[in-house]
């Protein structure tokens, strides 16, 4: 499989098991919660491993959209990029919050929902633009 659409397919699988985990604690299931947080941690975990293969072996990616669409992609790229790098951090707290102080846990928790969120989706919409609105042959 092509490493950037198994990106796409693993940031899309995180984000239906954050909803799904969202769901769950909305639920009062916390075990299931728990579960499906633990694996939205091992999906992005196996992401991160494959964007770093990726890049590693294919270097940069070029978006060749022009004009507005550069614009948009832009106004799209930037916060993705911002969210992602502080990103991992929030989850290890959040995580170490779940475990060790509960009580402490739901506020962090729902700055670091929407943060995850944000970079999953974006994460597949740069796909999207990048590899087959305006495919280069870097990509």
């Amino acid at each position: 499989m092509h490493l950037p659409t198994l990106n796409a397919c693993l940031n899309a699988t995180s984000a239906l098991l954050l909803v799904a985990a969202w769901f769950a604690v909305r639920s009062d299931r916390k075990r299931l919660h728990q579960r499906l947080m633990l694996t939205a941690v091992g999906t992005s975990a196996l992401f991160l491993g494959s964007y770093v293969v990726h890049h590693a072996q294919a270097g940069t990616t070029y978006c060749l959209a022009t004009g507005p669409a550069y614009v948009a992609y832009s106004l799209l790229l930037w916060p993705h990029v911002v969210l992602a790098a502080v990103l991992l951090p929030l989850i290890a707290a959040t995580m170490w919050r779940g475990f060790r102080s509960p009580e402490r846990h739901p506020r962090l928790a729902k700055v670091t929902l929407s943060t995850w969120l944000y970079v999953s989706v974006t994460g597949v919409a740069l796909y999207l633009v990048v590899h087959r609105l305006f495919p280069s042959s870097f990509s």
